[in-house]
């Protein structure tokens, strides 16, 4: 904890604060500014930040981040005026005029007629989190305590229990500092009562009759972010030997030769390695490989400091790796796939398998606590009336994925990532294929199939040979948490 007398106002870069008063500890530091009905919002330097209006001409809110607009194939980058007026059906309003309409990184603020919200992305991937006491939202905690109340609330003991340093995260809402909460991912926070509200999915989502339909679905969706990001500005894609890379690879195949394709030389990820290398001999792709590095333990204690200490693992050793794509406008990665692959499903499970916090707690994978457990019954209420299926789904996103992949989001501001399968339209996709499509992660493959078929000649994420088992034995050895984890989760 050392580290929160080294944050500095430098270290706000890329984030924000949305109060009625700025924190204290950041008076002076530059930033954007724009005042909405009760709320203003500070945007500091590289966290783009412009209002929104709807039909009637007036300002109703804010944009944070980076939203793609999908209708019109571009990056939102100044002052919108939305095709609709907000009337009386706000939460329709929300979802037809953001969620239908947009992808990319970014969360929303509504601040007009009484309603005053915070909404995040499908993924929650400009994340937030929030002091009801002081009555803020900030992108993450430094921002919203100074280094004395920092150190003060820090519960040290959950931290270190649910072994956030080595590869732990806080799901649920929860954060490393007491009293501070994380914004879930699908529910907008009142920023009158200070409550949480689930606004997606408001009931079952009924079963695609075509499960073609729906990849058609997501494989559009995804293609016409990228297509957006490619012409707003420059554009970098992460080539990995796994499933989503290689989806978007597919997807790309008409503008392969005009992309830049790009892999971190990890020796560990032998297999990513040898796989990569397959492709771009095969393809002839346009292609290079960034240097692994490793961050020094100072640029590490920062790094976690910017993500509040809800992260930790590998990512904050290697974060220096991505620094050569500061050059490049976005570094397009594959999060969100793994929302089609019934990451949580076990072999017994059926749409009527009874569920409860305990039972959810042990699939994330994580030791048990009951501040975990309570946060997680909590979450549970929320999804009450939808099967099992779903809710083990939306568990892996809202509890799994969005807080442990973007605690860290404003961790190299400096390079703006974009998941262009985070999508409402994609994520709805995939939720309507039928189980036996989820079960066996039937998607990538069949997206793959439509688009370049060819590049499933090339094995993905494994040798296909002697070598498979190898690395088994390598990676037990090396990494016995990550099997003792998969372990839990499945089997628990």
């Amino acid at each position: 904890m050392d580290s929160t007398e080294n944050f500095r106002p430098d270290a706000c870069r890329g984030q924000f604060v949305i109060g009625r008063e700025a924190s204290p500890h950041l008076a002076g530091v530059p930033h954007h500014a724009i005042r909405l009905d009760a709320f203003e919002i500070r945007a500091f330097e590289d966290m783009p930040a412009f209002a929104v209006a709807d039909a009637s001409g007036a300002t109703i809110g804010a944009f944070l981040g980076h939203p793609v607009d999908l209708a019109e194939g571009r990056v939102l980058a100044g002052p919108l005026a939305l095709d609709a007026a907000l009337g009386a059906d706000v939460d329709g309003f929300i979802e037809e005029r953001i969620y239908r309409r947009l992808s990319g990184s970014f969360l929303f603020v509504l601040d007009h007629g009484g309603h005053r919200r915070v909404y995040l992305d499908a993924s929650g991937t400009t994340s937030a989190v929030y002091d009801p006491q002081a009555g803020r939202v900030a992108a993450t905690t430094p921002l919203l305590l100074d280094p004395k109340e920092y150190r003060a609330r820090f519960d040290t003991e959950l931290h270190d229990f649910l072994r956030v340093p080595r590869d732990g995260w806080f799901p649920g809402g929860l954060t490393a500092h007491l009293g501070i909460h994380r914004i879930q991912c699908n529910h907008y926070l009142d920023l009158d009562t200070w409550q949480q509200h689930r606004h997606w999915p408001r009931g079952p989502i009924p079963q695609a009759r075509n499960p073609e339909d729906a990849c058609r679905v997501v494989a559009e969706a995804t293609l016409d972010t990228i297509k957006a990001l490619r012409a707003s500005g420059t554009v970098a894609l992460a080539l990995t030997g796994g499933n989503e890379s290689r989806l978007m690879l597919a997807l790309c195949r008409d503008v392969v030769k005009d992309m830049d394709f790009v892999t971190i030389a990890n020796r560990e990820q032998r297999v990513d390695m040898a796989l990569v290398r397959q492709l771009v001999d095969r393809f002839d792709l346009p292609h290079r490989f960034l240097p692994g590095l490793v961050a020094t333990p100072e640029e590490v204690e920062a790094y976690v400091l910017r993500a509040g200490h809800c992260m930790g693992d590998a990512r904050a050793q290697a974060f220096p790796s991505v620094a050569p794509l500061a050059g490049v406008d976005y570094f397009v990665n594959g999060y969100g796939g793994e929302v089609a692959r019934g990451y949580f499903w076990r072999g017994g499970d059926t749409a009527e398998t009874p569920l409860d916090a305990r039972g959810i707690t042990t699939r994330l994978g994580m030791p048990v606590h009951p501040k975990v457990v309570e946060a997680v019954g909590r979450w549970l209420e929320g999804v009450d009336g939808l099967d099992s299926f779903m809710k083990l789904d939306l568990a892996y996103l809202e509890l799994r994925l969005a807080p442990w992949a973007f605690a860290n989001a404003y961790g190299t501001p400096e390079v703006c990532h974009i998941h262009p399968m985070v999508s409402r339209r994609a994520f709805e996709a995939m939720a309507s294929l039928p189980p036996d499509w989820r079960r066996s992660g039937r998607l990538i493959g069949a997206i793959i199939e439509m688009y370049w078929p060819e590049l499933l000649t090339i094995h993905i994420n494994r040798y296909g040979d002697y070598r498979d088992l190898v690395q088994l034995v390598r990676r037990v050895a090396t990494h016995p948490s990550q099997i003792m984890r998969k372990l839990r989760r499945k089997l628990a």
